[in-house]
Parts: structure tokens; sequence; C-alpha cells
């Protein structure tokens, strides 16, 4: 986060990290239920409180993939292009 200039001068705290990785994964698609699931913040509404019992395991392992590949996979580079001459 360092060198990607991400960090804002203040001090890297481990919200930084939380707040990156949920940005990160919903910016690749991963549903906020799944997002939410993974960083452990808990499901509102007696619905999904009392009712709900399923344990999120494949979704929890989904989420991690995506992040895995987006924490190894290779940047990508960026080409000029030429201005079109115009005229």
């Amino acid at each position: 986060m360092e060198i990607a200039g991400e960090l804002e001068g203040a001090p890297f705290t481990p919200g930084d990290l939380r707040r990156k990785v949920e940005t990160r994964l919903a910016a690749v698609g991963q549903s906020e239920e799944d997002r939410g699931q993974l960083q452990s913040h808990g499901l509102g509404g007696a619905q999904k409180r009392h009712y709900n019992t399923h344990d999120y395991s494949a979704e929890k392992r989904d989420a991690l993939t995506t992040l895995f590949k987006l924490l190894t996979s290779k940047p990508a580079s960026v080409s000029s292009i030429a201005r079109r001459r115009t005229g």
C-alpha cells in the first residue's frame, strides 16, 4: 500500500487493510454479504440472525481465492497512446 501511494500520510492501521480488502473485493464483484462474512461483520435482521444457519465456508473460500489472485497477479501494464494529429 505504501509503494502504491495508497496511504494518506497517517500511520498504517489494521483498519486500512480491512478497508482496502473490502474495496478491492467489491471492485471485482464479490457480493456485499460474502465480504461481510469474510470480515466477520455479521449479518443483521432477525431472519439472518435466527434462521440462516449456513456457515458461508464456500463463499468465504471463494472471496479468499479472489483476494489471493488480486494480491499475486502481475500488475497491468499501461502503454502510451500517441495523440492523433488533426488537420
